[in-house]
């Protein structure tokens, strides 16, 4: 099993618990709503570049735009064209989607090039190119913060005896367990490599990103930033601080922080933030 097939298994048994119909009419109730209005028109096409369930797609396609989801996941795929055979979402990786290039005026890429161990240089540039001149990305990655850092350092020695006593368990070769050790411990520059765990031990999930890096990657995929900020609050307490700060809620996609959450995020909700959000346009080409 590789390391992409660690992280498609984590998202389709997250999708086997959702209740996807909860989902789609949350949808006007999230965060980043009034950011993805700003940047839709009558007429436009939109590609949700690894679209999971598929909550916007179903969401934008019944309010009448023509929108199109492209997952990795073949499970993923074949849930949504039983569950509603209107929706248009094609599987495929958003590093090489296979469309062709200036198809789209809208690119959502949400929570989705973080999980290339290789970095997201490929996914941005597949964005840029099936992006029409003038059209706009809005992507998000998971947030590396000031509160992150600490509690990541803190971790580590605790995440690294447990990978090896993974290890020794299961009789894995020493050298797998080395090759395992440097993704996790020698990521990508300025980014962190957040790893899941196994029956075999610690594998590559995502990296976390620093909002200024993310802000580098995009720019240098060629795109002009609009706007970038760090978003999701609740969702960063029950993460960062679990399981003490309540639990997360599979069938609306909420956190349900408890009292010492809510009063975390009372004294020092702004200090955490679970996504980086960058809204970019392609540079119109001059004649």
């Amino acid at each position: 099993m590789n390391i992409d097939d660690h992280t498609k298994e984590a998202f389709e048994s997250q999708w086997a618990i959702n209740n996807l119909e909860t989902l789609i009419a949350s949808c006007p109730q999230d965060e980043l709503y009034p950011t993805f209005e700003k940047y839709l028109k009558p007429g436009i096409r939109i590609l949700e570049s690894g679209c999971g369930q598929g909550k916007w797609v179903f969401h934008y396609h019944r309010r009448g735009f023509d929108i199109t989801g492209l997952d990795w996941s073949q499970k993923t795929i074949n849930f949504i064209n039983h569950y509603d055979r209107e929706v248009k979402v094609v599987k495929g990786d958003a590093r090489d989607s296979g469309f062709g290039p200036d198809e789209f005026d809208l690119v959502l890429s949400l929570g989705t090039i973080e999980h290339a161990v290789e970095g997201p240089e490929q996914a941005l540039a597949d964005a840029y190119r099936v992006l029409k001149a003038g059209g706009v990305m809005i992507v998000t990655v998971p947030i590396l913060t000031p509160v992150r850092r600490a509690i990541y350092a803190f971790k580590a020695p605790f995440k690294l005896l447990l990978s090896l006593v993974h290890v020794f368990a299961y009789k894995i070769r020493r050298q797998s367990f080395k090759s395992l050790s440097s993704i996790v411990d020698k990521p990508k520059p300025g980014l962190y490599a957040w790893a899941i765990k196994d029956k075999d031990g610690y594998h590559f999930f995502e990296y976390r990103f620093p909002l200024k890096k993310l802000v580098s990657y995009v720019e240098k995929a060629g795109f002009e930033i609009i706007e970038s900020f760090p978003a999701y609050r609740q969702a960063a307490i029950h993460h960062d601080l679990s399981p003490f700060a309540g639990k997360w809620d599979y069938v609306n996609g909420d956190p349900n922080l408890n009292w010492f959450g809510r009063t975390i995020e009372k004294l020092f909700g702004g200090h955490f933030s679970h996504m980086a959000v960058c809204v970019a346009r392609k540079k119109a080409v001059l004649k």
